[in-house]
């Protein structure tokens, strides 16, 4: 999609990379390895009421594996062509979310806390509206005629700002 025709007027990706965020999967994952090892690989039952082997397998693959590399590939990507905005969360989006920009009513370069106004990063609700954010305390606030309140995290806040305005004809 990206490299389809079309002129880019900006593009971002961010990924989650919060060091809390990677200690507390970090250790998650490392407690399942040491479980399925010690109870799979040495036969030594993990806790005072360990679970089953097929239960252990199923930890270590959600836990140890998944949660993981969902972490680690799970970012942000921002885009801006042709007079439509476009944002998408992977792997949580599928297919870019589109905002042409003739539906922006309004597009503000912001500083706000992710963990205080939205509950932290991610695809998240909160009074104002939703957030799709990554990384930082930087993003765009976007109204629409429709009445649709978003803020999309951004490393680039007033870049992406500015380029939305030129992208309205303001």
């Amino acid at each position: 999609m990206i490299n389809e025709g079309g002129n880019i007027r900006y593009y971002e990706r961010q990924y989650m990379r919060h060091p809390l965020l990677l200690a507390v999967v970090g250790f998650i994952g490392a407690l399942m390895w040491v479980a399925f090892v010690r109870q799979i690989i040495y036969g030594i039952p993990f806790g005072t009421n360990p679970a089953p082997d097929w239960l252990m397998w199923v930890f270590v693959l959600l836990f140890g594996v998944g949660l993981p590399a969902l972490m680690y590939g799970a970012h942000l990507e921002i885009l801006l062509r042709d007079g439509v905005l476009m944002y998408r969360y992977v792997p949580f989006h599928i297919r870019w979310k589109t905002v042409p920009c003739s539906d922006i009513v309004r597009a503000e370069a912001v500083t706000y806390s992710p963990l205080r106004e939205f509950g932290g990063w991610g695809i998240r609700w909160g009074r104002w509206g939703r957030a799709y954010s990554a990384a930082g305390t930087r993003g765009v606030r976007i109204e629409c005629r429709d009445g649709d309140r978003f803020l999309l995290g951004t490393g680039r806040a007033q870049e992406l700002a500015q380029c939305i305005a030129v992208c309205r004809g303001g």
